[in-house]
């Protein structure tokens, strides 16, 4: 752990910032891969702009990265220990709870706007769902387990002093990925993936496998 009691660990300082514009992904990710999974629309160029916040953050991460090592741990020292503002010392813009809330922020709306995304399939698809009620259940699942660990994530943000968020932020990240393991345990079948499209593939391997029968035969 980097973090134990009041004292950081910060041997691997630039290790562990290198992992902080990551935090800003998770809903952008669950949002645009459900999107990709219902074929609502493919991926274009245009959709890059929903990196954009983790994109920001790491630029304003540089002044951190070109610092020497030992300045790097003082910065980050100081950026934990002095939550709520911006030091001389810290080479960060804004102030770790800043961060939190933007991060938990960009979790919330991504989460929503795939929530509204699947109420919308929901009206229009119901021959998809019905066809593929294993994916339709992992979509939905997967981002109800986002929700929960959100929600699990600001139960720590707002009820805790920032020494023990530190301490516990790893907690909602094993509950989302120990949760996915668990749902993907008892419903394999979401791995084999699509209905119609492996019906579809199926069918043209049949399709294919007859006409070279049929001019093997011919040629007899």
């Amino acid at each position: 752990t980097f973090y134990q009691g009041a004292i950081p660990l910060l041997d691997s300082a630039d290790l562990w910032v290198v992992a902080f514009p990551l935090f800003f992904l998770p809903g952008t990710l669950l949002y645009l891969y459900v999107k990709s999974v219902l074929k609502v629309k493919r991926f274009n160029k245009l959709h890059l702009l929903h990196f954009t916040p983790a994109i920001l953050h790491l630029i304003e991460l540089i002044p951190f990265h070109l610092l020497p090592a030992e300045a790097k741990k003082v910065s980050l020292t100081s950026y934990l220990l002095k939550s709520e503002e911006v030091s001389e010392q810290s080479a960060f813009i804004l102030p770790m709870n800043i961060h939190i809330f933007l991060k938990a922020l960009v979790w919330f709306v991504y989460i929503l706007l795939t929530v509204l995304l699947l109420i919308q399939f929901y009206k229009r698809n119901q021959i998809w769902i019905e066809e593929n009620k294993h994916m339709w259940f992992w979509v939905t699942r997967l981002t109800g387990i986002n929700l929960l660990a959100m929600i699990l994530y600001l139960v720590i943000f707002f009820s805790f002093d920032h020494h023990t968020i530190l301490r516990n932020s790893i907690i909602p990240t094993v509950f989302f990925i120990l949760t996915c393991v668990i749902v993907l345990m008892f419903k394999p079948k979401i791995l084999y993936g699509f209905k119609s499209q492996y019906n579809n593939d199926k069918e043209a391997e049949e399709v294919s496998a007859e006409g070279l029968s049929s001019k093997t035969f011919e040629r007899f």
